[in-house]
């Protein structure tokens, strides 16, 4: 799931989720190179609670790099967020 496409050609993830028994297998990665490719993007950015240290390290390996911290409330929880970033050539 994504934001529409900014006027600068910018967007932001909002999740790439798969259930256990289908992660490790490539397809997150096939779904994020389909959307840098069909997108038409320059930057996504995208937000991952901190100690999602997987989802971390698979964004780390896709380009992305950590642009931000800080506190998100989720349903009255507290939340410790990584905002991330990747330049699309």
């Amino acid at each position: 799931k994504y934001s529409k496409v900014n006027s600068d050609k910018s967007v932001h993830l909002h999740a790439i989720y798969l259930l256990p028994e289908f992660q490790w297998k490539g397809i997150g990665t096939k779904l994020l190179d389909y959307a840098i490719e069909h997108l038409g993007v320059t930057e996504i950015t995208l937000d991952v609670e901190h100690k999602n240290k997987p989802a971390i390290k698979f964004y780390e390996n896709k380009g992305f790099v950590k642009i931000s911290e800080f506190d998100d409330d989720i349903d009255g929880h507290t939340i410790h967020t990584i905002r991330m970033q990747l330049k699309v050539d």
